[in-house]
């Protein structure tokens, strides 16, 4: 296992929050359904986690491996340990510009992100199975 050492640890982390746009007490968040998660296939080819880049909408986004292989949008699979790959794609949508690989419970969370025209993230499987991800994506203020 990879760790920190002890005294970054102390003082490495963070805190806050994140406002999103809201109308009363509704707010447009993707990847949810009444509270219940909708969750993506990560494919070898990658799949989208639903958001394509405008150049001009901030958004909060959060991805998570669940640590299941996919089985349907609404149930997990049998529990995987392999690795996901969560991919920022170039304006072109395929050319990666960034890969972050999350072990199997592992999450990121991009605050308050403008993505540029055309660009995505996508899930995409480190292995022979197809996984489970969880996404959540709201635009902010």
């Amino acid at each position: 296992p990879k760790t920190l050492h002890k005294d970054i640890r102390k003082t490495l982390g963070g805190s806050g929050e994140t406002t999103v746009t809201a109308s009363g007490n509704t707010a447009p968040v993707s990847g949810y359904v009444n509270g219940s998660p909708t969750y993506i296939q990560a494919t070898s080819g990658g799949t989208s986690i639903g958001i394509t880049g405008d150049g001009s909408a901030d958004y909060t986004i959060f991805v998570k491996h669940t640590g299941y292989a996919w089985s349907s949008s609404s149930e997990l699979g049998s529990s995987s340990t392999d690795n996901m790959d969560i991919v920022i794609t170039d304006t072109d949508g395929s050319t990666a510009i960034c890969t972050m690989t999350l072990s199997a419970w592992q999450a990121v969370v991009f605050p308050d992100t403008l993505l540029a025209g055309g660009c995505k993230i996508l899930a995409k499987r480190g292995s022979s199975t197809d996984l489970a991800c969880e996404v959540m994506y709201a635009p902010t203020i």
